[in-house]
């Protein structure tokens, strides 16, 4: 795996994803966002105080991240639910040394009204169920870093390999410049089923920044995860505005089949159409319209566009596996036909309550971080007793 950073490109924004596609309109659905990111310096090393995963997978998935933070010195928490039973990763960090780590059993629905005022989480189609507490233990991984006084946080998917340690400590060394720095998943690609489905048809299709294998301060004054697909394009869309978003090396990410749920690509459609949208008007320079239902007709008439190129693409190309291709297209019907229930006023109010919900959070946060500690975080989380604390302090 390279170290070197991604490098800064500009002109990559082919809206059928063919070459040679002319250049697009501002309001066009890109392939690539790298225009927007900044390269960290490859070199310089940081000192990252701590690894947050936000755990769904059996057990034995947390043993890059229990090697990693070993090898790096960093504080490990790791927050169970789903498939991820706490007891396990207990039993596994024990035979860890050196391991310092926080397991917090978060198993049977954990709630905290101070984390369920959200607007956000209640608009109709903006949560698909898949999704599950993603959003939630992410935000619980900031307030609680925010509490230790964490400098440098990285979130780490438990589907996320070959993080090396020098990686880590260049991307730390980055947030001395930036306000969040990514390390791309480009193999197996992190995408959307639509962005599988157009690399799939012969498009280009490039992979942006994301939340499985991001660095933050902790400490700093930053946004939320909302409940939603791409919910950490959301925390990072301010960031990237500011052009304060860093990048630097590739990891590898766990291979999945994108299509073999057909509802998936349902479920992640809104939030891929306020994402892409978002990103479309930053390359056009401002987000303003991101509050007009004016500018969600357009670009809902333009995900359309996009989406029926990667179908056509899909029927003329006979190389393709016809299974792979088939099943591929079923998800993009499927995508398509939730495109279609969509209203341009949805999306419009979403960009409304996450506003305020961003408002929300800066006071919640400031609330529950008076702390000095991770055992005070815990304990205004009301997540002590769910929590079993390992190694020296």
């Amino acid at each position: 795996m390279t170290r070197t950073g991604p490098t800064v490109e500009h002109g990559s924004g082919e809206s059928s994803g063919e070459e040679g596609a002319a250049q697009p309109p501002a309001v066009s659905h890109r392939t690539s966002h790298r225009a927007l990111l900044r390269r960290c310096d490859a070199g310089a090393a940081g000192q990252l105080a701590a690894i947050v995963v936000p755990a769904s997978r059996p057990a034995h998935n947390l043993t890059s991240a229990m090697e990693l933070a070993v090898s790096v010195g960093a504080e490990l928490v790791a927050l169970c639910s789903g498939g991820t039973e706490a007891t396990q990763v207990v039993e596994q960090a024990r035979t860890m040394p050196g391991l310092r780590a926080a397991v917090v059993d978060l198993a049977d629905g954990y709630k905290n009204d101070k984390l369920d005022e959200f607007e956000t989480a209640h608009v109709l189609g903006a949560a698909p169920a898949y999704l599950g507490d993603l959003s939630l233990k992410r935000n619980l991984g900031l307030l609680l870093g925010a509490a230790a006084g964490w400098r440098s946080l990285l979130f780490l998917d438990d589907d996320i390999r070959d993080v090396e340690p020098m990686l880590v400590r260049e991307a730390a060394a980055g947030l001395r410049h930036f306000d969040a720095v990514g390390m791309i998943a480009r193999d197996f690609p992190d995408n959307s089923v639509v962005c599988h489905a157009n690399r799939l048809a012969g498009g280009r299709q490039d992979v942006f920044v994301s939340g499985s294998a991001l660095l933050v301060d902790s400490s700093r004054d930053v946004s939320f995860f909302p409940r939603i697909y791409n919910e950490d394009w959301f925390f990072l869309f301010d960031i990237v505005q500011r052009g304060a978003l860093g990048a630097t090396g590739y990891v590898r990410q766990l291979e999945f089949d994108p299509y073999a749920n057909p509802r998936r690509a349902a479920d992640e459609e809104f939030g891929d159409v306020l994402a892409e949208g978002h990103m479309a008007l930053m390359h056009a320079g401002s987000v303003d319209e991101a509050k007009s239902p004016d500018f969600w007709a357009k670009f809902l008439e333009e995900r359309g566009r996009f989406v029926k190129d990667i179908r056509r693409r899909l029927e003329a190309n006979s190389g393709l596996n016809h299974a792979q291709a088939a099943a591929a297209r079923c998800a993009l019907r499927t995508a398509d036909l939730t495109r279609s229930e969509i209203r341009p006023e949805y999306l419009a109010d979403y960009v409304q309550h996450w506003r305020a919900d961003l408002a929300r959070w800066r006071r919640l946060r400031s609330r529950l971080v008076a702390g000095s500690s991770l055992a005070d975080g815990l304990r205004a989380l009301e997540l002590m007793d769910r929590t079993k604390l390992l190694g020296g302090r």
